[in-house]
């Protein structure tokens, strides 16, 4: 049984403090990032967990990869599926997260709606999802789309919050569960 997580997001603003130099992947991105990385650490307390992120100058990135700022003042922010499939053209990131999950039987998804029109488009939600559980946050309009093609767990994004607070609990009990209900089904098969 594969026992690992993985979080994928996308970048964020840079940290002013960072400017110029180079600093793990983790450390560069600020404001609604800094979310998703206190929630990774504090899932990886449960089960070990993996953070990537979609980088429109490096592709799929780990949160430890060494990375610098951006040349301009904000063109990471990938604002459209045209730009998203560009990138994917260039750096091939959607064939890297394939790889890059095939370990882990969780696969958390905090991207926008375009992100994931695209990985819905590219067939790669539907690929995964036989060997996976998939989680995604995302808003109303593209959770109905969604809910008629794959099945996942579906929590609402809610403001500007990438995940929110009643999210992560959602998420942390729902993988305790599962956890908890492995656990009971591989003693059930050992002492039959």
């Amino acid at each position: 049984m594969k026992r690992k997580a993985v979080i994928i997001t996308d970048d964020s603003t840079f940290d002013k403090s960072s400017k110029g130099q180079a600093f793990p992947a983790q450390l560069m991105f600020s404001g609604t990032f800094r979310e998703v990385k206190i929630f990774s650490e504090k899932l990886g307390e449960i089960l070990p967990t993996d953070l990537l992120i979609i980088s429109r100058k490096y592709g799929l990135i780990d949160k430890n990869q060494i990375i610098v700022e951006y040349p301009n003042k904000n063109p990471n922010k990938i604002q459209t599926a045209k730009e998203i499939h560009e990138l994917n053209e260039k750096l091939s990131f959607v064939e890297t997260m394939s790889d890059r999950v095939k370990d882990s039987y969780f696969i958390i998804l905090f991207l926008p709606g375009h992100y994931l029109s695209y990985l819905m488009y590219m067939g790669w939600l539907s690929e995964i999802m036989s060997d996976h559980q998939l989680i995604i946050v995302t808003g109303n309009s593209l959770k109905s789309n969604l809910l008629n093609s794959i099945n996942a767990m579906f929590l609402r994004k809610k403001g500007v919050a990438r995940i929110g607070l009643k999210n992560q609990e959602l998420i942390i009990n729902a993988i305790k569960l599962y956890s908890i209900e492995q656990s009971i089904s591989l003693h059930q098969k050992i002492t039959l």
